[in-house]
This record gives structure tokens, C-alpha cells and sequence, in this order.
């Protein structure tokens, strides 16, 4: 029996590249299409009884498009998944701000009526207060007269503030600082 070279060469590359191509897990899984074209089908010749027939052709490679849309995909996972984590952060941030809001509000109600001992420095702020508000405290010295109370007593009356004391809730609505 005489062998041709060329044909033992194709036969071994055909081989060993089919075993290469079952060993090793693709990527992408290939969709298989079977081609029943003619032209496509190795020709058919006459093989000795002894030799080994040459195995059948591998399937097509992914598509580049197949490729790159996978990449796009675990690309967007990704991004998806930062933006998860920042997004919990977020709602914990808010969380955590509605709880502090919730809190200032509590405190504000219970201890909206306490009575603030007063001292120039505040005084003079509720004075300065009052003027930009349109009431007439007097002059803005510090010192809390006659002029000042009745002032003051009318911004509590006009706000449903209680009147005649200086509170939390009075300063509040003041917007001065305590």
C-alpha cells in the first residue's frame, strides 16, 4: 500500500485540530448549522482499508458581532452593579437624613415652649430680627424694654405663637439662633 504525503499531513492536521478544538470550552457557544452544500463537503476519495478517515470538518467560530455584544453585556453588568451600590449608599445617606429631619422636628415640638434666658447677644438679634420683620423694638442695643416686649408680643399674636415670653418656637420663627 503506498501513502500519499499530502494527504497523510491533511489528515493528521485535520486530527490533531479537531482535538484541540473538543479540549478546549469555547468562549461562546457556536450555534451549529448544519450546511449540506456540496461545495462545502470534502471530496470523497478512495481511503486503504488501514488508514484512519479524516474527521469531519469543526463547526464556525462565534461571530465577532457575537463577541463584542457578550463584551457589551458584561460590560453593562458591571455598570449595573456600581450603580446598585451607589444607589443603596444613597438610600442609606437619605435614610439616614430623613431620620436626622425627624429628629430636629421631634426635638422642635417638645421643646418648642421652653423660655430662653436671654442675653444681649440674643436680645440684639431679635431686636435685628423683629426690625427686618416690620415690628419696632426700639433701638437694637441689647436690652429688652417696654418697646421691645410689645414688639415681640405682637409677632407672637400674628404668628399663633403664646405671648408674653421669649421661647424656643419665638426664636425659631425668628430665625435667630439660640
Amino acid at each position: 500500500m503506498r501513502f500519499d504525503n499530502n494527504k497523510m499531513t491533511t489528515t493528521i492536521i485535520l486530527l490533531l485540530t479537531t482535538i484541540t478544538l473538543f479540549a478546549c470550552k469555547p468562549i461562546i457557544e457556536p450555534k451549529h448549522k448544519q450546511n449540506k452544500d456540496a461545495a462545502t463537503e470534502p471530496a470523497k476519495t478512495e481511503v486503504p482499508a488501514t488508514a484512519t478517515a479524516p474527521a469531519p470538518a469543526p463547526a464556525p467560530a462565534a461571530k465577532i458581532e457575537d463577541v463584542e455584544k457578550v463584551q457589551v453585556l458584561e460590560s453593562t453588568k458591571e455598570t449595573l452593579n456600581a450603580i446598585g451600590d451607589d444607589a443603596e449608599m444613597m438610600v442609606e445617606d437619605a435614610k439616614e437624613s430623613v431620620a436626622s429631619a425627624a429628629q430636629s422636628v421631634a426635638n422642635n415640638l417638645s421643646d418648642g415652649n421652653d423660655v430662653v434666658i436671654s442675653s444681649p447677644e440674643i436680645m440684639r438679634k431679635v431686636q435685628q430680627a423683629l426690625i427686618d420683620r416690620g415690628f419696632n423694638p426700639g433701638p437694637v442695643d441689647g436690652r429688652g424694654g417696654s418697646r421691645t416686649a410689645a414688639a415681640l408680643n405682637k409677632f407672637q399674636k400674628q404668628n399663633g405663637i403664646p405671648v408674653g415670653k421669649l421661647t424656643k418656637k419665638t426664636l425659631r420663627e425668628l430665625g435667630v439662633d439660640f
